[in-house]
């Protein structure tokens, strides 16, 4: 199965989940559970077909990676679809996969440390939750076995790191970085094959797996657990309660008249539920309108080990979203999903500047157009500073200049713009000069950030000023 089928394949299915999860507005109550829209979720980063298992000298099994075209052998490869901070905040997913071949009758799925969660995306099996072990029928249709989809949870990675058992990545023993998936396979024929895929957290919070051929061992008792009981669907995606409340930074409302949170303005989000402790809550976003499906993207996990019924995610969190709805997914023990009602969230730094004064890198003057990627300029210590989590360590100087992400905008100059730059070979005094010279300093300066003060009238810049870097 080529990738070309593969992603038209998942395509078919988003919009049928799409639909089904995010579709219906008019009937979307706070507090529903949404099971296909959390289905959707899994499938927008598969991508890499990984030759694994083989039997009687052929591939017939193989298992489909994310994030990577390249074959999972024993050198193994780095995953960067997934990484974890020292704080146990994991960003994106470490390993996702799916399972393909030929007759397959079903896979039994074993992890020694960790746990796997399955979805099946075609709504006909039922699921297992968030479970170290359990075997998954497949059947004779090989056209479903790519919506048979694995994910693996560090969940007692993130525990430790959450709990302050150990103060960084790099500071975590081992053999507690490292988990072994095994995967016992049954052929319609009554053949098997068994491999293993091992997963390692590296010091820099990124992934690394590598997969060959399943060698029995002394510390292999997992494998004879007990199988988790497979969930009814419609027990599994029933209902419960979510609640989620933005909260301001002091004395500033978070939200505008429309209902717009804006991102630089939301101190934390709490999210809170009804009834059993999850293992995690996971923060997505997706372009306003665009109801999740291929384009959500996931900006924070957090892991639940206490009793209470809430979590808080960091408001800077937020800051990645220039514009977008955010949902939060809950994930039970027993795989009950929940996504709540979506916040509609934008930057201010999102959209064109009519009327102001911004900080920003200039990237060109062409044409008569400049294109900038917009910063700010964060004194330390100070209110933002500590928003942001900069410390007077990071910023001696007494300032940093923040960068949320290199975003390009274009503004066209006016016909008497007013240039100023600093001469670098002449204790940077203040000079101005016309567009022609202002070209060619940009073009003596590229690859190097240099803050700019530009004004902006009506929608046009009428001053470019170069900012003092002390």
């Amino acid at each position: 199965m080529n990738r070309e089928y593969i992603s038209d394949a998942l395509g078919g299915v988003s919009d049928r989940h799409i639909e089904a999860g995010f579709g219906h507005k008019k009937r979307r109550r706070k507090g529903l559970f949404l099971p296909a829209a959390a289905a959707v979720l899994v499938f927008t980063l598969i991508a890499g077909s990984v030759m694994l298992l083989t039997r009687d000298g052929g591939a017939v099994v193989s298992v489909h990676a994310a994030g990577s075209d390249e074959e999972l052998t024993r050198a193994g490869e780095s995953f960067v679809t997934g990484s974890v901070s020292d704080k146990g905040e994991l960003t994106g997913h470490p390993l996702m996969f799916y399972v393909t071949g030929e007759d397959i009758e079903y896979v039994r799925l074993s992890a020694k440390n960790e746990s796997l969660n399955f979805t099946d995306l075609t709504e006909k099996r039922d699921e297992f939750g968030t479970a170290s072990s359990f075997t998954v029928p497949y059947g004779g249709d090989e056209s479903e076995y790519s919506f048979l989809v694995y994910d693996w949870v560090p969940s007692k990675l993130l525990s430790m790191l959450r709990r302050g058992e150990y103060k960084s990545v790099k500071e975590i023993p081992a053999e507690y970085r490292r988990d072994e998936i095994v995967l016992e396979v049954t052929f319609s024929n009554g053949g098997s094959a068994k491999k293993s895929v091992n997963v390692e957290l590296l010091d820099d919070g990124t992934f690394f797996a590598s997969s060959g051929d399943f060698a029995p061992g002394e510390e292999d008792g997992f494998l004879a657990r007990p199988d988790a009981q497979p969930i009814p669907r419609e027990e599994m995606y029933g209902r419960g309660v979510v609640d989620v409340e933005a909260r301001g930074r002091e004395g500033i409302a978070p939200v505008d008249g429309s209902g717009t949170y804006i991102a630089e303005d939301v101190a934390s989000v709490l999210v809170s539920w009804e009834g059993r402790e999850p293992t995690m809550v996971q923060m997505f976003t997706a372009p306003t309108g665009s109801d999740g499906g291929e384009e959500m993207e996931l900006l924070m996990t957090k892991s639940v080990d206490s009793a209470e019924c809430s979590v808080e995610f960091s408001g800077r969190a937020l800051e990645r979203v220039q514009k977008g709805d955010v949902w939060f997914v809950i994930t039970f023990d027993d795989e009950h999903i929940v996504t709540s009602e979506k916040l509609r969230v934008a930057s201010r730094n999102a959209g064109p500047v009519v009327n102001g004064s911004i900080y920003a890198y200039v990237r060109e003057l062409t044409d008569g157009k400049l294109t900038f990627d917009r910063v700010e300029w964060v004194t330390v210590p100070g209110e933002r500073a500590e928003e942001l989590g900069i410390t007077e360590d990071d910023a001696p100087s007494g300032f940093l200049i923040y960068n949320s992400g290199d975003t390009q905008e274009l503004l066209g100059v006016a016909g008497k713009c007013v240039y100023t730059v600093l001469d670098w070979s002449d204790s940077f005094e203040a000079r101005a000069v016309n567009e022609r010279e202002f070209q060619k300093v940009l073009g003596d300066r590229v690859g190097r950030d240099v803050p700019y003060i530009l004004t902006v009238r009506d929608g046009v810049i009428v001053q470019v000023e170069e900012k003092y870097v002390p």
